[in-house]
């Protein structure tokens, strides 16, 4: 198998053509994507734990989704995909809850702690300066890049070494490879200057932003796998037909 860590900027860009194409190929992903965004935005930031595990469902769930097509072209697949990602989703949950629930404690018990009265600090005003959002903002941007490289893609990156039968240690490497190519954070830009933006219009959309950069994960790594895309099932048996006649 050849893999290929050492991605240009002409693949990343590729990887959001093909996202594009795979969406004109098979609208109802796309609706499936939107229907699992609106289903994890109705989770409420309150029950953090479940929201994060919520965050790791859907994300399976998309990738599972995107390989089967991608790879086979047929729906049917789907389901198999699933079920073989199972050994791969249950562990995390587990693990994703556990480290949820500990740290939403351990926040609750810190947060009374580090109040500290406004009156305490002489000279600060109520307002906030367009300096200290400026810093905010671009904080915002470099922890969404960071995330999507750090967090996301290697959980992606988890499905398609089981899919492809690599082992952790395999796995580790590719990640750490991709890591440090400046290439890849760069990739994730677009996700990253979208949620200052957001910040500023007001608008909450952070399970778009982690979906769509989920399923961006999922088109570099086929460029990393060399994975080549199939023919719909519907267009072969329509060529099948054409050529026994």
């Amino acid at each position: 198998m050849h893999i290929n860590t050492r991605l240009s900027v002409q693949d990343t860009l590729r990887a959001y053509k093909e996202l594009v194409k795979f969406f004109k190929t098979y609208p109802l992903a796309l609706l499936l994507a939107i229907l699992v965004y609106g289903l994890l935005a109705v989770v409420p930031d309150a029950l953090f734990p479940i929201k994060m595990a919520a965050y790791a469902v859907a994300i399976t769930m998309l990738t599972c989704v995107t390989t089967a097509l991608y790879r086979t072209g047929d729906w049917s697949q789907i389901l198999s995909e699933l079920k073989f990602q199972q050994r791969l989703l249950l562990p995390a949950l587990i693990m994703i809850i556990a480290l949820s629930v500990t740290g939403f404690m351990v926040a609750e018990y810190l947060m009374p702690l580090l109040q500290t009265p406004s009156e305490a600090m002489p000279g600060t005003g109520g307002g906030t300066s367009s300096g200290e959002q400026t810093s905010v903002l671009m904080l915002a941007t470099l922890a969404v890049g960071l995330i999507c490289v750090a967090q996301i893609m290697p959980y992606v990156l988890a499905h398609f070494c089981l899919g492809l039968s690599l082992s952790k240690q395999q796995g580790e490497r590719i990640w750490v490879a991709l890591m440090l190519n400046g290439v890849i954070l760069l990739a994730f830009s677009p996700f990253a200057l979208a949620m200052p933006l957001l910040m500023i219009l007001g608008v909450q959309a952070v399970e778009g932003i982690v979906l769509a950069s989920a399923l961006y994960c999922s088109f570099l790594l086929f460029i990393v796998f060399n994975i080549q895309k199939a023919t719909p099932v519907g267009e072969q048996r329509f060529s099948a037909a054409q050529g026994s006649c």
